[in-house]
């Protein structure tokens, strides 16, 4: 089985993505909460990625940038990203606990918000 990439592969991977499609990234400092959104149509921003999960978010939010429609309902898009994050990340890390877990939390969160 292959070595785990690194977190600098992680970034690399994520920075590649979104310079070949035009989309700016920008750092988020959020200190709890907000993990990631889309700024616009070419920008995204997401929190310093440091682990398989940050990545995974990372990931998710080109993922609304690059597979989405806007006329969807909110969760479709969110499970269209999550699906393109997945299928589009590096060899082995869409099997990743922390990013699997990760994607459920949110879509769950989505299926059974909170606030309606």
């Amino acid at each position: 089985m292959p070595d785990r990439p690194t977190v600098t592969e992680l970034r690399r991977h994520v920075r590649s993505i979104a310079e070949a499609n035009g989309i700016e990234i920008k750092l988020s400092y959020f200190s709890h909460g907000t993990y990631g959104m889309v700024v616009n149509d070419h920008a995204v921003m997401f929190r310093w990625i440091h682990s398989p999960a940050r990545y995974g978010t990372a990931m998710h939010e080109l993922g609304h940038l690059l597979n989405n429609r806007d006329d969807d309902p909110r969760y479709v898009k969110e499970k269209m990203a999550w699906e393109w994050a997945l299928e589009n990340m590096l060899p082995g890390m869409a099997i990743n606990r922390a990013i699997v877990r990760h994607a459920e939390e949110s879509l769950h969160s989505y299926e059974n918000p909170v606030f309606t």
